[in-house]
């Protein structure tokens, strides 16, 4: 009986790098593995040696990883008004995690300063910081034929290109996961930044 737990258990182990491969990035995560009385770091380098940035709590949820390292085994995530890097091992996915992007994420950009508040298959509200925003009722994000790097959502009178790139908001040295070119009306085009981190 041990014999075939032990076999049970490296056959999960041995499919778990499959199953980090198929999730598209950024996504979501929630500490998993982290006794209750210690927390997950979050370091400069993807190195257990590195200055330690900040911590998640080993209840943490909702913690958006942009990207991974070239090995995998550390992802790429914000703390304050910087990024840092987490171990891998310590985090879980939330699922969806395997589809184009979660139901609602936020894109923003600067001079002029704008935000899209996005839901997929809802109503998704467009505005400069200055104007009240303006609602458009949005389909589902599409992905681009024969690629998942670049998706779309659209909607009568909007049309949202995202991409899977590392972003910069030109103000911190924060990263983000996704970069977005937004037609509005056809008369006004915006560029920036995008997150699918809900906190």
């Amino acid at each position: 009986m041990i014999r075939f737990a032990l076999a049970l258990c490296v056959a999960c182990l041995a499919a778990l790098p499959a199953l980090a491969q198929d999730i598209r990035y950024p996504a979501l995560f929630d500490v998993a593995g982290v006794a209750a009385n210690d927390v997950l770091n979050i370091r400069a380098e993807p190195d257990s040696g590195a200055e330690i940035l900040g911590s998640f709590a080993p209840k943490e949820t909702g913690i958006e990883v942009l990207s991974l390292n070239d090995t995998g085994r550390w992802g790429l995530v914000n703390v304050d008004e910087r990024s840092g890097w987490v171990s891998m091992a310590f985090l879980r996915p939330q699922f969806p995690g395997t589809g184009a992007l979660p139901q609602t994420f936020v894109c923003f950009g600067t001079e002029p300063f704008w935000r899209l508040d996005a839901t997929q298959n809802g109503t998704s509200a467009f505005g400069e910081v200055t104007d009240p925003p303006t609602e458009f009722a949005t389909g589902p994000v599409i992905d681009a034929r024969g690629r998942t790097d670049v998706m779309a959502l659209t909607a009568d009178g909007l049309v949202v290109v995202l991409r899977r790139n590392l972003c910069s908001d030109g103000m911190s040295d924060r990263a983000y996961g996704l970069s977005s070119d937004i037609v509005v009306n056809g008369e006004a085009v915006y560029s920036g930044c995008c997150t699918v981190s809900q906190k």
